[in-house]
């Protein structure tokens, strides 16, 4: 059996140990540890460590690069508080750090001079024009398949382009495997670099202003007699809820002008830095997606409120996202379902101070 072979084979064998071995272990490991005693922060490192570390070696063995094996021991971290904690706490050791010094080793291999000697511009051109073209086509016709808009699917593709960090890896492990001249690593690195900046001011100049219709006066008091209210509440715990629905109530919803509310959850994002949006889902689908039993309690206590109430529509909406950007999605959320109302918790609750008598 040759190299090439074995070396097929045991990644082969160690992604089939990955999914079916490591991250039901994985799950049982971190379930040990009871509730309400989370994981020290010198705990989390040592097990990040060691775990990237292993399944590192490991995929070295296999004649595969490392870094394979730390990418496959991120996807078998099972999800939940360990993965938030981890995530929360080496994203900006990652970004701050290790990327920069990984687009400076990156940039250092660059030899823009050794194109410009060996190899016409319009050659450089035509592979930016290709691998461009591939993702906005790609996703275009999967944006079809889809049923989404040309114009959506053709905006997603162009977006496409920036995500090119994976692409920078492989043509960084394939030069240190010697599987790239330097020239053609150039060439390709060029080709990310151009296909990346060209995104935002395509994005600019095609985009036009948004369809939504500004209403100047679109406020309860302005509003006519018989006119449908529509109502964004943002709900970030279960505790919001009574004084909500309470307001819902005194809204007075009747058969002429009925309430439809928007029930927005509020969930901290943590280890990413856009947000997520999950909008106009069933109940039992929101409820699983969140899997929290809080979340759960949510759904529940929504649902039953709009069968209490005939002419009470409730859409329930999800948003995961940082607190410096929360406000951006509640506003943006608002003028996309042009909501008249808004209903804004406190996302902190103060604590009781006895005081002795």
């Amino acid at each position: 059996m040759g190299a090439t072979h074995w070396s097929m084979l045991s990644t082969a064998a160690f992604l089939l140990f990955c999914i079916y071995y490591l991250r039901p272990s994985l799950s049982w490991l971190i379930h040990r540890k009871p509730e309400g005693h989370p994981h020290s922060e010198f705990h989390l490192c040592c097990f990040l460590a060691i775990g990237v570390g292993l399944c590192g070696v490991l995929t070295d063995a296999c004649g595969t690069h490392p870094v394979i094996g730390a990418f496959m021991f991120g996807m078998s971290m099972p999800k939940g508080e360990v993965e938030s904690s981890i995530a929360d706490r080496v994203e900006g050791f990652v970004s701050g750090i290790l990327m920069p010094v990984f687009f400076a080793a990156v940039g250092h291999r660059v030899d823009v001079y050794g194109i410009a000697n060996g190899l016409p511009w319009a050659m450089v051109g035509l592979v930016v024009v290709l691998a461009c073209l591939a993702k906005v086509l790609s996703t275009v016709f999967a944006g079809y398949l889809c049923g989404m808009k040309c114009k959506e699917a053709l905006t997603l593709g162009v977006v496409m382009n920036t995500k090119s960090l994976l692409a920078l890896l492989i043509l960084e492990v394939g030069i240190q495997q010697k599987a790239l001249t330097t020239q053609t690593y150039t060439v390709m690195v060029v080709a990310v670099l151009v296909m990346t900046m060209i995104v935002t001011p395509i994005i600019l100049a095609t985009q036009r202003e948004s369809s939504f219709v500004m209403y100047k006066r679109r406020t309860i008091q302005k509003s006519r007699p018989k006119e449908d209210l529509r109502v964004l509440a943002c709900v970030h715990g279960q505790h919001n809820l009574p004084a909500i629905i309470n307001l819902l109530e005194a809204l007075n919803a009747t058969r002429d002008s009925r309430i439809h509310v928007f029930a927005l959850q509020l969930i901290e994002l943590i280890g990413r830095a856009s947000a997520i949006r999950v909008v106009q889902q069933s109940s039992k689908t929101l409820s699983r997606n969140l899997g929290n039993p809080e979340t759960d309690q949510i759904v529940a206590t929504l649902e039953n409120y709009m069968r209490r109430n005939d002419f009470v529509s409730v859409h329930q909406l999800l948003v995961r996202s940082a607190y410096s950007t929360m406000d951006e999605e509640i506003c943006s959320i608002a003028e996309e379902k042009r909501a008249a109302f808004i209903i804004l918790p406190f996302h902190k609750r103060q604590g009781i101070v006895w005081a002795p008598s």
